[in-house]
């Protein structure tokens, strides 16, 4: 083993520093662990260590992050195997360019040495720079520049970045650019800057541009204007490629589909590029469509030799059978599609014939031959369903999905050991006269094969119970090879998350008869994995502690593939990193120590976020924060922010922490400030909230300590009566909450489901006085319907109980008004995400939950909210164009003045639609909801406008 590491071109300079280092006494140390003496002679192996010097150019506070990579121990001999360990530690580190281990006797210890560990730091990159005549934008040449601050020298990464420097320039028309590199050493440093030496020259321009070839009915000129880059424009290479694309799908735009476009060639002159594209126009191709609308077919992809791709023979064909699918599925089984083409007089005629036949439901599914599963568990297997009202698109009976469905049923069958099951063909049997259809699915299971036995062979490093657990074999199973295949991944994967990286798996089958076979999995583990040390390498301003922490990585704990995947999603995680790679050290084959580095890229930590908007409810909104994502490089999160809209202002200072204490779990506090403008009143809440959630999966598990107190302001009409003591309250919180959410999407979801519980238990402490349980359920469903959009529906209930002062045992006063929880925690409900046939806030039971004030002819209903809550929401979201789809739905709840008091004769309904935009963050809303039964000082209906969904 050779006992140093470095790049080749420094071996001459370590030479001679161990010329030196013999000379003042010190002996370096040979690989087989015998100790070079001064006469040359061998003395005994593995001396004891009685101490360990760094010896390198190095500040102290790098020597404090090299010194934990050194595993050679004082006290105990000097190991081969540690030495090793040490050097290849070091060189991981990516602050050493080159490290050695010497050795000198230790004058003060007979027998005993002094292990001198010889350090050579890297040239560290302390700035990147791009200088000189730019002519392209400096992020956009930043961007191809691989070698970053903070970060070793690497000469291929510098070279790398002129090659890419110089391409990027000639791709956008600078021929004559010139880039040179620059590495100046910092004097009294192992650092250097990098400057990339730039001039960019003049900008090529283009020249001429002309057409060769087959025109066909087009000429020069008209072709020339459908590209982007003309005469005269800057020579641009991605714009001239995309421009070859845009003339063809200009020219089948002029229906010729079969139109080809090459180059362009191109041709150089001093300060001009000539192009020449080669044309081909092809044949005019018309299209007649027999028996169906054209333009409803095009709208829905149904002939794809009409899209700007053009036309070939095979997207014929493939429209023919997307028409026969779609036909289908409406119902028409027996339809019929041809498809011909004709070419005469250089016009290609294309003619595809639609004849739908009669409409026909599926009513009747049934199995013959099958045996060993009852037809209930086959049908679940398939997509064919008879008509059924529960079951969207079902009693269509389409050939394409039937065929799958067959290959479904075969495959199951194979996987029970069926290996002989025939499946089909499918009879099918139709009644015109009560234009229905019947499936038969004949089946012949045929035998079946078993395992006899199953043993895994080999192991050891992990328990045979924990191996064998899920597998796909067991004994008295069925076997198919595929799942001695699954199995036998299953093990590797086993295995390797384990850190057995090297694990060989082989299986062995003997067969007792055609039926029964007997497995073994012979295992050779190979050496396990282990972790030596975690190296930590580019961060500038975050401490190495908050990465380690953020790892979770323990000496002598295996490491995997997987794991690092999951270190890597947990660094990323954080938020303060532009890149995280976490990666295995270089280490012989076969050894069983490695180190885990991790390579990271700090982003940018300081932030400004700003928006504007607009609400129906709430009018014109506005955002502005800042926030500084790394504070004392500790991965903390300072944030500031200000929501203010014209009727509510919303200000709040957060410090988020990535860690608590000694949990790995992220706690927010936060200073806030509310001023809410209600329907009824203002109220103004100050006050200061601990957050903290975990999240495993699906779930979100949060705990909340909140204090606030309220005031309220400008309380109207019959509100007038709440005691003046109750208008500035405080109220100590603890709010433990779950989300279990298995949506597709965050924004806006077109599968899945979700359930979040809310618990809020108000207590008096210091000097608050609220006492109450607040109890909040939703659960949310969204089912797609293919093409035809998605189904979602909510379900939100709510209950609050007052301690010591019970809701029944306090007189309904006149209004309705009087309740021992304060206003400000009781459920209000109406508006665009709750009940969108009420305005804001106003749902509710008049005298109990909302107040009627007569105002000359006028009744205004003011909300007081309750302490129960039923809120139900079924909508059907559809696509129209593009990303504009439209909404039909159906809100229907209330609020009571006690959740004992709800009572479903007193749910009120609505009824809506309306059309949603899809943009990349949430749909923008317009919607109208109709009151279907108005009470005095209700309105017929009210319209939303908003972002995001209602639920």
């Amino acid at each position: 083993m050779n006992p140093s590491y470095g790049p080749p071109w420094r071996w001459l300079g370590r030479l001679a520093a161990g010329a030196l280092a013999v000379l003042a006494g010190v002996s370096p140390v040979l690989a087989d662990g015998v100790v070079a003496a001064a006469s040359g002679s061998p003395v005994k192996a593995a001396p004891v260590v009685s101490s360990i010097e760094l010896r390198g150019d190095f500040p102290p506070s790098v020597v404090g992050v090299l010194r934990p990579l050194v595993v050679i121990d004082a006290g105990r001999p000097l190991d081969d195997e540690e030495m090793r360990r040490t050097l290849r530690n070091l060189q991981a580190s990516g602050l050493v360019a080159e490290a050695a281990v010497y050795s000198r006797p230790d004058p003060d210890r007979s027998g005993a040495v002094v292990a001198i560990v010889a350090l050579w730091p890297e040239v560290i990159a302390r700035t990147v720079r791009i200088e000189g005549e730019l002519g392209l934008d400096a992020s956009r040449l930043r961007s191809r520049v691989s070698q970053w601050e903070g970060e070793p020298l690497s000469e291929d990464q510098l070279v790398r970045g002129v090659y890419r420097l110089q391409q990027l320039y000639r791709d956008n028309g600078y021929f004559a650019a010139d880039v040179r590199l620059h590495v100046d050493e910092v004097a009294g440093t192992h650092q250097a800057d990098v400057v990339y030496g730039v001039d960019s020259g003049p900008r090529t321009r283009i020249g001429s541009v002309d057409f060769r070839g087959d025109l066909g009915p087009f000429d020069p000129r008209q072709l020339a204007e459908a590209l982007a880059v003309g005469p005269g424009k800057a020579y641009d290479a991605r714009a001239l490629e995309e421009d070859s694309g845009r003339l063809r799908r200009w020219m089948v735009g002029q229906d010729h589909r079969e139109a080809r476009v090459e180059g362009p060639a191109e041709t150089r002159r001093e300060d001009e590029v000539d192009l020449a594209y080669q044309v081909e126009a092809g044949p005019r191709v018309e299209v007649e469509i027999l028996g169906a609308e054209r333009k409803k077919l095009e709208e829905r992809g149904l002939l794809p030799f009409l899209d700007e791709d053009g036309y070939d023979q095979a997207l014929l064909v493939r429209s023919r059978d997307r028409l026969r699918r779609y036909y289908q599925q409406k119902g028409y089984y027996q339809v019929q599609v041809e498809t011909q083409e004709e070419r005469r007089d250089g016009v290609l005629h294309a003619v595809v014939g639609v004849e739908k036949g009669p409409e026909l439901v599926l009513r009747s599914l049934d199995f013959t031959g099958n045996e060993s599963f009852a037809d209930d568990r086959l049908a679940e297997l398939i997509a064919t369903r008879p008509r059924s009202r529960l079951v969207p698109g079902s009693g269509h009976l389409v050939d394409e999905v039937l065929e799958a469905d067959l290959d479904n049923l075969r495959s199951f069958y194979a996987l029970q050991g069926y290996w002989q099951a025939e499946v089909g063909p499918p009879q099918v049997t139709t009644d015109l006269e009560a234009r229905s259809l019947g499936l038969v699915i004949p089946i012949h299971e045929g035998p079946r094969r078993r395992v006899g036995s199953l043993v895994i062979d080999g192991g050891g490093g992990l328990p045979e119970d924990a191996l064998s657990e899920g597998l796909p074999l067991e004994e008295g199973g069925p076997f198919h090879p595929r799942r001695v295949e699954d199995a036998v991944e299953q093990l590797r994967l086993a295995y390797q998350g384990a850190g057995f990286e090297w694990v060989q798996i082989s299986p062995e089958l003997q067969w007792d008869d055609e039926t029964l076979v007997e497995i073994t999995l012979h295992v050779v583990e190979g050496p396990r994995m282990l972790l030596d040390r975690l190296v930590v390498r580019g961060n500038q301003k975050t401490r190495p502690g908050v990465l380690r922490r953020a790892a979770n990585l323990e000496v002598g704990e295996p490491v995997s593939r997987q794991r690092l995947l999951e270190v890597e999603r947990d660094l990323a995680r954080l938020g303060i990193f532009s890149r995280v790679d976490v990666r295995l050290s270089a280490g012989e084959i076969g050894g069983n120590d490695r180190d885990v580095v991790i390579q990271v890229r700090e982003g940018r930590s300081r932030r400004v976020s700003y928006g504007l908007g607009y609400d129906s409810d709430d009018g014109v909104r506005g955002l502005l924060g800042v926030s500084h994502r790394n504070l004392f490089g500790r991965a903390l999160t300072l944030q500031a922010d200000a929501r203010l809209s014209e009727r509510d202002q919303r200000y709040r200072l957060l410090l988020q922490q990535p860690f608590a204490f000694a949990w790995d779990i992220p706690v927010t506090y936060s200073l806030f400030r509310f001023d809410e403008n209600r329907e009824s009143f203002d109220q103004l809440s100050r006050g200061v909230r601990i957050e903290a959630f975990r999240v495993q999966g699906a779930r979100r598990l949060g705990l909340v300590t909140d204090f606030r107190r309220i005031r309220l302001e400008n309380v109207e009409g019959s509100l007038d009566r709440i005691e003046r003591q109750d208008r500035e309250i405080e109220i100590t919180s603890v709010i433990p909450s779950l989300l279990v959410d298995h949506r597709d999407d965050l924004f806006d979801p077109t599968e899945g489901w979700s359930t979040s519980v809310l618990l809020q238990y108000a207590f008096p402490a210091f000097s608050t006085d609220a006492h109450f349980f607040k109890l909040f359920l939703q659960q949310t469903q969204q089912i797609p319907l293919g093409r035809a959009g998605v189904l979602a529906a909510s379900l939100r209930l709510g209950a609050i109980e007052p301690v010591g002062a019970k809701l029944a045992d306090v007189p309904l006063a006149e209004g309705g008004t009087d309740n021992p929880v304060p206003i400000g925690e009781r459920f209000f409900a109406g508006g665009r995400t709750t009940h969108r046939a009420f305005g804001r806030d106003l749902l509710g039971i008049t005298g109990e939950t909302r107040i009627a004030d007569l105002v000359g002819e006028r009744i205004d209903l003011l909300p007081a909210g309750g302490n129960g809550l039923l809120l139900a929401n079924l909508e059907y979201r559809f696509p129209l164009v593009g990303a504009l789809g439209g909404t039909v739905f159906a809100d229907a709840g209330n609020v009571w003045r006690d959740w004992r008091d709800v009572d479903l004769s007193q749910v009120r309904y609505g009824l809506g639609l309306g059309l949603r935009y899809g943009s990349p963050i949430g749909p923008i809303r317009l919607e109208v909801g109709f009151n279907l039964d108005p009470q005095p000082g209700e309105s017929s209906s009210e319209f939303h406008l908003t972002f995001g969904n209602p639920f």
